[in-house]
C-alpha cells in the first residue's frame, strides 16, 4: 500500500494523470528447462510472487505409466530447483490420451505425493497432445513458502 501511495504522489507531483504501472503489478519470472520451449514458444515454468506454474510437463516412455513417472521426475527436479517438494503442489491437471491407463497408474501417481498431500486435481482425456508419441502431459500450480518457512 505504501509503495502505491508513494508512486501516486510521485505521479501527481509530476503532473502525470495516470501512471504506467498498476499498483499491484508483479514481476513475472519465466524459466526454460528444455530447448523445445523456445522453439514452440512457451515457458515450462512461470513464477508470480509465491505462485509457481508448471506447464507442458511431458515424459518419455512407451506407455502412460512410464511417461507419468518421467513427468513426475521432471516436476520433482523443478520443485527442488525452487527449494520445495510435492507438498507445495496445490493444483494438478493431467491430460491423457488413455484415461483407463491413467487410472491404472494412479498408485504410481500417489507415490509421488509425499505424506499423502494430494493436490486438487483434474484428469482430462484428449484426442491428441503436441507430439504423436506423447500419451500424457501434466501441469501443476505450486504455492511457494515465504522465506524462512518450510
Amino acid at each position: 500500500m505504501l509503495k502505491w501511495l508513494v508512486a501516486s504522489l510521485f505521479c501527481i507531483t509530476l503532473g502525470v494523470g495516470e501512471c504506467q504501472s498498476a499498483p499491484n503489478a508483479q514481476v513475472i519470472e519465466r524459466k526454460h528447462y528444455a530447448p523445445f520451449e523456445q522453439e514452440i514458444g512457451f515457458s515450462m515454468v512461470s513464477r508470480v510472487g509465491d505462485q509457481l506454474y508448471l506447464s507442458g510437463i511431458v515424459g518419455a516412455g512407451g506407455d502412460v505409466a512410464a511417461q507419468l513417472q518421467s513427468c513426475y521426475q521432471t516436476i520433482g527436479e523443478i520443485l527442488a530447483d525452487y527449494g520445495t517438494d510435492t507438498r507445495a503442489i496445490i493444483r494438478e491437471t493431467i491430460y491423457t490420451l488413455d484415461m483407463e491407463a491413467l487410472k491404472k497408474a494412479q498408485d504410481l501417481r500417489k507415490t509421488f505425493f509425499t505424506h499423502g498431500s494430494y493436490p486438487s486435481a483434474t484428469w482430462v482425456q484428449v484426442e491428441r497432445l503436441y507430439s504423436e508419441e506423447l500419451l500424457i502431459e501434466v501441469e501443476v500450480q505450486v504455492l511457494l513458502a515465504e522465506k524462512g518457512e518450510n
